[in-house]
């Protein structure tokens, strides 16, 4: 084969690479005014409810953005509805998202940014209802933007209650509940009586875990272990309840346990005097 066939050849090779490119392009979904915005899927099935409603289902790397719910999703799959606004806006109403799902929820406010990350193999949204159901392990993180605190939670499932659409709120999640086994950690920047800031850190275990992000308290519950860097706050602790209560700037205020006599035990830390 001589060197302009082979040319030829390569030219029409790239040619018909270029041409299958072109034929599987992206497909990318919004609506009026790029409030909802659906893209990275390999099929898409929509079905017309009525004037306002459709249904539709979408496979393949999936990215769902809905910039007023402040939600933005990864996953596999997506089995949903979406309702068309006056103002050409699509909202979702409910969705059933599957497959490495990574579901990032966020809340600005003027003084504030909270960001919730869920990670999980199933979540089941409600925006209708404002709940989230998440079937299977998972892993919740939820951290301010300045860094202040960051609280991150590992269990076998949770039912999260969150921030009605266009209610003022400091969060995205106001409350929830994580089944077990359960761990916690948690990371609070306080300052000392000196102004100087320090992390507080507890880490902790046990069979549930709830929490009020309105009423900041977090509470423990079951066969509980919180293990802390500052003994003033906690050092090493078994009980079979533990509730930890955050301040009007989120630092940890107070930190009770309950258990019965000879159940409940405090040590201090190595660094402990």
């Amino acid at each position: 084969m001589n060197k302009r066939i082979l040319s030829q050849l390569v030219a029409c090779l790239c040619l018909a690479l270029l041409a299958h490119g072109a034929q599987r392009k992206a497909i990318e979904i919004t609506d009026k005014n790029r409030n909802m915005v659906l893209s990275g899927f390999t099929s898409w099935k929509l079905v017309k409810l009525d004037e306002h409603r459709a249904r539709f289902v979408a496979k393949g790397s999936l990215h769902g953005i809905w910039k007023d719910q402040g939600l933005d999703v990864l996953c596999k799959t997506m089995e949903g509805i979406f309702d068309r606004q006056t103002a050409g806006t699509n909202r979702l109403t409910t969705a059933e998202m599957s497959g490495g799902v990574v579901a990032t929820m966020t809340k600005q406010e003027p003084k504030t940014s909270r960001a919730t990350v869920v990670r999980c193999e199933r979540m089941i949204y409600d925006g209708d209802q404002s709940e989230a159901k998440i079937v299977g392990s998972t892993i919740i993180t939820s951290t301010l933007a300045n860094g202040s605190e960051t609280f991150t939670m590992h269990g076998s499932g949770a039912n999260l209650k969150l921030a009605p659409l266009g209610e003022r709120a400091e969060m995205p999640v106001r409350s929830g509940h994580v089944a077990g086994p359960v761990t916690m950690h948690l990371e609070s920047m306080q300052l000392d009586s000196k102004g100087k800031s320090r992390k507080v850190v507890i880490d902790g275990k046990g069979r549930v875990l709830t929490f009020d992000d309105v009423a900041r308290i977090i509470v423990l519950s079951g066969d509980v272990e919180l293990n802390g860097n500052d003994e003033s706050i906690v050092g090493h602790v078994t009980a079979t309840k533990a509730t930890i209560r955050l301040n009007e700037k989120r630092e940890v205020a107070e930190v009770e346990f309950e258990g019965e006599p000879g159940e409940t035990s405090y040590r201090e830390g190595k660094g402990g005097h």
